[in-house]
């Protein structure tokens, strides 16, 4: 790792002392050394990666600090250093206003040159990676959404979770990096049906100048359009990967993702405590069980005393959720005390474990589960219509679909009242039945009791001149009716007199009203004579 460094000197005596002193240096090379102000803009501008500008206070035309403020203004990521021929206050005071990251003197000595000049080259390399291109960097500058997703206790999906909140977020057309921090079980690979021979352990030796090759070089691409950075294949080295490295790592892709979602597993180390400390958001995923709750409580507890996270900074994120568990919603957000997000994770396990199986997340077909997952991207503000970039307040709640409930209900309540009609309609013809009955045995026992032989009586439509109490008989027989079905106009009474029988027809009323019904339902009842006992 060589510190490129480019000399702005008039004086040809010092230039020649300083190219001596930059010789004994290691790890130091002086790539250009100009004498005009016009020269170095134009060599500045023509390389891209240079590390640091040397100017002596020698120069006459411009003066050194309208040429540092040149130079900062067209190149913001070069570092500064000021060479002069006496030290003080007041130069450092003039050089801290023009922008420039230091002062020297010119006489300084190879311990000094090389303190001062790795210190500016790291800080120019840090700026250059953050301003780089918008071809190289998706953000064009800006800060990415860091989220990690950590388990209150083994199996409570937080794998699962992150994989196809990852899924969810690339099909919103976003820029995404997963990576999988679970750095001595992790099993990403198998979810993606990735092969890899590069993992996060490749930028151990580099975290600190981690550039888009050496991503390019260790970060898989899937597919889908997933980027995704991996856990070492072999668990003992995930050692390897402290605090340090998480934080530079994340630095880096969050300049050059618009979201990166880390998968932190179950088990808390050192890794997983900086991204949880360094995540936008973070969620704790467990399932509706008293176990599980407690974990999560337990795990928040402890980052409040490590000082990681406050409590009031996560979101608790119930998944396997069925409507017939004990422990529902409302009662998991009082045993642990967190901030539960309105959307919920359902439990399907046929649909994952073929997704699993197979190395495809997309081949989840639960449509239930695949929403609920953009519920989840949508509520955390990873997809369009949830809270905005940066760490959110979890007082403040989203807009999900609970009004789609109401829109269905209206959509089937025509279906409703139709099926309640047909019901009612069905209980109308029973009671027709029930009232035709009645009148009939109404019927045969007045024409029993009163003595009329059925073989005088007319039919219904012919005047009764013969049979006096044919009226009688139909009069007493409609009594037995109630409201609507006694209507005389639609009742219907015969006496035969073959078979010494009383027939009755009722009309079925309508539930709907102003309709006539073409139905009519009859029912007969043996007459017995009461004077002689016989038929």
């Amino acid at each position: 790792m060589t510190y490129r460094v480019v000399l702005l000197v008039a004086d040809s005596d010092l230039a020649t002392s300083l190219h001596v002193r930059f010789q004994e240096m290691a790890d130091y090379a002086v790539i250009g050394s100009e004498t005009t102000s016009g020269d170095l803009y134009a060599f500045v501008g023509s390389d891209p990666d240079i590390d640091a500008v040397l100017i002596h206070d020698g120069i006459e035309s411009p003066s050194l600090m309208e040429v540092t403020r040149e130079l900062i203004q067209r190149q913001p990521h070069v570092a500064v250093i000021w060479l002069s021929s006496y030290a003080g206050n007041e130069i450092l005071a003039e050089a801290m206003e023009a922008g420039a990251r230091g002062v020297l003197s010119q006489d300084a000595s190879v311990e000094e040159l090389t303190s001062r000049i790795a210190i500016a080259a790291d800080w120019s390399r840090t700026m250059r990676r953050r301003m780089d291109s918008p071809g190289e960097n998706p953000m064009g500058g800006q800060r990415g959404t860091v989220v990690s997703v950590v388990g209150a206790k083994g199996g409570t999906g937080s794998t699962t979770l992150a994989v196809h909140l990852a899924m969810a977020t690339v099909a919103a057309r976003r820029s995404v990096c997963l990576v999988d921090l679970d750095l001595q079980t992790g099993d990403i690979p198998t979810y993606l049906d990735v092969t890899h021979r590069r993992s996060m352990v490749d930028l151990v030796e580099v975290a600190d100048s981690i550039d888009a090759a050496i991503l390019a070089d260790t970060i898989y691409v899937h597919p889908a359009g997933l980027h995704v950075l991996l856990a070492p294949e072999e668990g003992e080295r995930g050692e390897d990967v402290n605090a340090r490295v998480i934080r530079q790592v994340l630095g880096t892709l969050r300049t050059r993702y618009e979201v990166v979602i880390v998968d932190c597993g179950s088990y808390m180390t050192d890794a997983t405590a900086m991204a949880v400390e360094a995540a936008d958001k973070v969620l704790v995923t467990a399932t509706p069980d008293l176990p599980a709750l407690r974990a999560a409580k337990r795990i928040a507890k402890m980052w409040v005393r490590l000082q990681v996270r406050k409590e009031d900074e996560l979101n608790l994120v119930l998944v396997k959720q069925n409507r017939r568990n004990e422990i529902q919603p409302d009662f998991a957000a009082k045993i642990s005390g967190l901030s539960l997000l309105r959307a919920t994770v359902p439990a399907t396990f046929r649909s994952l474990e073929t997704a699993a199986n197979t190395g495809s997340p997309s081949d989840v077909d639960d449509n239930e589960f695949r929403r609920s997952v953009g519920q989840v991207a949508m509520e955390i503000g990873l997809v369009n219509g949830g809270s905005p970039k940066g760490r959110a307040s979890p007082k403040k709640r989203v807009r999900d679909d609970s009004g789609n409930l109401f829109i269905e209900f209206l959509g089937i309540w025509p279906l409703i009242l139709f099926i309640a009609l047909v019901m009612w309609q069905m209980v109308m013809i029973g009671m027709t039945q029930m009232y035709a009955s009645h009148a009939a045995t109404e019927a045969a026992r007045n024409a029993a009791v009163l003595g009329e032989s059925p073989k005088w009586c007319p039919q219904p439509k012919k005047p009764p001149v013969i049979c006096s109490t044919w009226q009688t008989i139909k009069d007493r027989s409609l009594a037995r009716i109630s409201t609507p079905w006694d209507d005389k106009n639609t009742f219907y009474l015969r006496l035969t007199g073959t078979n010494n029988y009383a027939v009755t027809g009722v009309r079925v009323p309508m539930v709907l009203p102003g309709l006539q019904s073409p139905w009519q339902l009859n029912a007969r009842a043996k007459i017995v004579s009461e004077r002689d006992g016989s038929s």
